[in-house]
C-alpha cells in the first residue's frame, strides 16, 4: 500500500510531444521589479525561444516580444496595490504574469509555453 501511494505522488516525467519530441513543459521566471531576470528554469540545451532574441539580446532579459507583453500587462502594477495574474499569446507562445510577494518586495512570475 504504501508503495503505491508514494508512486502515486512522485511526478510523471513530461510527455515528448510529436512535434519536435519537446518536453510539454512550460518554462518559468522570476523578474524584478527592473525585469531582468533573476532566476529560470528548466534549462536544457534547445531554447525554444531562440528565434525571439536579437542580436542586442542580454542574458538577463526576456526576449524582445516576450518582455513587451510582459511590461504591458504589469504596467498597472506600480501605480496599485492590487496587482493579479493576466495571460497573452505572442509569437506562438502563451505567456501568463503572476505577482510575487516577499520579503524583498514584489517579483514577477512569468511563464512561458506553447500555444497550440
Amino acid at each position: 500500500m504504501y508503495a503505491l501511494a508514494t508512486e502515486a505522488a512522485q511526478p510523471s516525467p513530461p510527455t515528448i510531444s510529436a512535434a519536435g519530441g519537446q518536453p510539454e513543459i512550460p518554462y518559468c521566471f522570476v523578474l524584478d521589479d527592473d525585469y531582468r531576470v533573476v532566476m529560470a528554469g528548466p534549462a536544457n540545451a534547445v531554447d525554444p525561444f531562440g528565434s525571439l532574441y536579437g542580436d542586442d539580446a542580454s542574458p538577463d532579459a526576456l526576449p524582445g516580444p516576450i518582455d513587451r507583453a510582459v511590461r504591458a500587462m504589469t504596467s498597472s502594477w506600480r501605480a496599485t496595490r492590487n496587482a493579479g495574474s493576466n495571460a497573452a499569446v505572442v509569437s506562438g507562445f502563451r505567456v501568463i504574469v503572476a505577482p510575487l510577494n516577499g520579503e524583498s518586495g514584489r517579483r514577477i512570475a512569468v511563464f512561458v509555453e506553447r500555444n497550440y
